[in-house]
């Protein structure tokens, strides 16, 4: 991993790829995937201070990593990079401006030669005053009935992780698209399938259980259009709805067509020249979903301005 973080002293464990399970061998065998093409790993930093839970992220993502996340980064011979950065308040406060304990991922820019690579951002631990505000949601559903499946909500904080992992997932196998509340769509839906295919079908469901808790309430805002920053920013209770709604949209389309949506979409989006550096239009993209699966006329209407 390149040292591009000066301005912190880190603890750096190199590339580490996965190790697959004798079941997982037998599936992807059964299932005529590939397993011999090169496999990507993660390569970690973290503050000094942060290197077992750093280990225990990177091991969680590492089981992430089934035989259809390989061989959809394979396709073309794409190569690329992922590496995980876990942070203490302090390190994170020097390096970023964004508010510390909620995950994200930076892509490096692109420049002629480099290798693409994307890197996952999570904190060693989270602030009291961002736990209350989830709490505070889920105290308020709870009133209505509306469950979360633990006490916790460091639980669900630390499953988020995997929706960045299906971030790092989608930009480097060039699904992409720079239209945002696809995109989050779209690292939601890699998660769920990699959850399911890794054989952690309760861990996945425990999340669903979340995303509904989530989704619970009415946004001040709930069309797609609001969701593009900078043209309308989101508060904290209006992109929590729209994580939890998409977490459930995406599980409704995982159940019709699983993997073979994430092939079909990476095809169709080559065949129409629509990449994230020309950042297609919505209706272009549009067509493309609907084509693909013509039910999403019904998932673009929970995000109606009248819903």
């Amino acid at each position: 991993m390149s040292n591009s973080y000066s301005k912190v002293l880190l603890h750096h464990s190199p590339y580490k790829p996965k190790v697959r399970s004798k079941r997982e061998l037998e599936r992807a065998e059964a299932a005529g995937l590939d397993l011999s093409s090169t496999e990507i790993g993660i390569e970690l930093q973290c503050s000094q201070t942060s290197k077992r839970r750093a280990e225990q992220l990177r091991q969680f993502l590492l089981g992430l990593h089934t035989a259809e996340i390989n061989q959809l980064l394979n396709i073309g011979g794409q190569e690329g990079r992922l590496e995980l950065l876990v942070l203490n308040r302090a390190d994170w406060q020097k390096l970023y401006r964004y508010p510390y304990g909620l995950p994200f991922t930076r892509n490096q820019p692109k420049k002629e030669g480099n290798t693409p690579r994307v890197t996952i951002i999570l904190s060693a631990s989270y602030p009291e005053r961002m736990l209350a505000k989830f709490n505070d949601v889920y105290l308020q559903a709870a009133k209505e009935g509306y469950t979360s499946p633990s006490k916790n909500v460091t639980e669900f904080l630390d499953m988020l992780s995997g929706h960045e992992w299906g971030h790092a997932i989608a930009n480097l196998s060039g699904l992409r698209t720079g239209l945002r509340w696809f995109d989050e769509f779209l690292a939601t839906y890699i998660y769920l399938l990699a959850l399911d295919s890794s054989g952690q079908e309760d861990l996945k469901e425990r999340f669903l259980k979340w995303s509904a808790v989530s989704s619970y309430g009415s946004p001040s805002k709930r069309d797609l259009g609001s969701f593009e920053f900078p043209k309308g920013k989101l508060n904290f209770y209006d992109m929590l709805w729209f994580q939890g709604t998409m977490s459930l949209q995406a599980d409704v389309l995982f159940e019709k067509q699983g993997w073979d949506f994430v092939f079909n979409l990476k095809e169709q989006l080559e065949a129409n020249g629509l990449k994230y550096s020309i950042r297609p239009k919505r209706g272009e993209l549009t067509k493309v979903l609907m084509g693909l699966e013509p039910d999403f006329k019904e998932w673009f209407s929970h995000f109606a301005k009248d819903a």
